[in-house]
């Protein structure tokens, strides 16, 4: 056993295109540390419909450079597959998280060697301004580099249609085979040449367009939790024509430690306690967290001189009651359905039956919204919100 597994560690160091992770493997190997190498190389890194996530090291079962380049020379596999006798078009984001900016370059590079069209985002935005990115410059799919809200040691790569959706089965079984047959990551081309684009201001539009404000004086208390929301957050604010929030100070830069929460997800207990002391000493209407990707978000009121989180399904009610009081107020009518996921509450697909639309349920995760017809607006009660 061990025999077998110091070759196959030897073989993935002599095959690793970064140094610092050969390095580690070489040297586990040099000290036979079997427990280290077990850990490490017991089995890929399995590639889902979330893509893949996991702590960033050496190794098959880690994140790191090799695995980022075998997993992106089999998804333009099946883009190639998919699209014969066409040029497919990937767009590539990254967060704040470390190894994000390196593992971005790695994919703009294999896909660029295998012949896609490739257009890279600005460094460090939120995830959803990826999501956007995909429909708004017609791609066949996204590759976002991030972990979302997972510990600070973790990093991942989450995969997008061209719907913006994250991916659902077959694709990701697909997509997995072809990433088992793909070659060993220092037998695959890296190439330069893909497009910088920027599409954040037709994001912030776009997001402003959903609002009727009557409300821009409220004032509100943010945190981007050391994630990379800040900017995109104030940009929106501004857009949609409300007074710029007033931020806790010690989380408003990207940082990829996480150093003020032990757990950087706005649902963890604790994790919001700078926001609030900052939301009740300046008296602020709400406060709101993003998660360290921006994908989710949590809001919290005052109610009788303290502060209530609001729960996931607390807010997905009031935000789909907003786009149907809206639809009247501006006499546009709305068209289509409101879901919830099945481990949501069932208010808001009754709520939408109500005012004489489809209501729904779906499976778990949001990725499944992204595929409906007419989507109005889903939700999901872990603080993921779709419209």
């Amino acid at each position: 056993m061990s025999e077998n597994l110091i070759s196959l560690a030897q073989n993935w160091a002599e095959h690793d295109p970064d140094s610092t992770t050969k390095k580690q493997v070489l040297d586990l190997i040099k000290n036979n540390d079997i427990d280290k190498l077990t850990s490490l190389f017991s089995g890929d890194l399995e590639f889902g419909t979330a893509g893949l996530r996991s702590e960033i090291g050496p190794g098959q079962s880690r994140m790191n450079r090799a695995v980022v380049i075998r997993a992106t020379y089999g998804l333009c596999q099946y883009l190639l597959n998919k699209n014969p006798g066409k040029k497919p078009k990937l767009i590539v984001g990254n967060d704040a998280r470390h190894m994000s900016d390196q593992f971005a370059q790695d994919v703009c590079g294999v896909a660029i060697s295998l012949g896609l069209e490739v257009f890279r985002l600005p460094s460090k935005l939120p995830t959803p301004v990826l999501a956007f990115g995909v429909r708004h410059i017609g791609a066949d799919a996204g590759v976002m580099i991030t972990a979302s809200h997972n510990p600070p040691q973790d990093n991942g790569y989450k995969v997008y249609d061209h719907l913006g959706a994250g991916i659902i089965p077959p694709m990701d079984k697909e997509i997995a085979q072809l990433i088992k047959s793909a070659p060993m990551a220092d037998e695959i081309k890296l190439a330069s040449g893909w497009n910088e684009i920027d599409i954040t201001t037709q994001y912030h539009q776009r997001a402003a367009q959903l609002v009727n404000n009557n409300y821009g004086q409220i004032k509100v208390a943010f945190t981007p939790m050391h994630g990379v929301g800040q900017e995109t957050f104030d940009d929106c604010m501004k857009e949609a024509g409300f007074n710029p929030s007033i931020n806790v100070a010690e989380q408003t830069k990207p940082d990829p430690d996480f150093p003020t929460v032990s757990f950087p997800n706005p649902e963890e207990p604790g994790a919001m306690d700078l926001l609030l002391a900052l939301a009740q000493k300046i008296g602020a209407d709400v406060a709101i967290a993003n998660d360290p990707d921006a994908d989710r978000c949590a809001v919290a009121i005052p109610e009788n001189g303290k502060w209530k989180v609001l729960s996931g399904d607390e807010l997905g009610f009031l935000l789909a009651w907003w786009l149907i009081e809206k639809s009247k107020l501006t006499n546009v009518p709305l068209h289509g359905q409101m879901v919830a996921s099945i481990v949501s509450s069932s208010l808001v697909p009754k709520m939408a039956q109500a005012h004489g639309l489809k209501g729904a349920s779906t499976l778990t995760g949001v990725k499944w919204m992204g595929h409906l017809d007419e989507l109005i607006f889903g939700y999901e009660e872990a603080i993921g919100y779709c419209t």
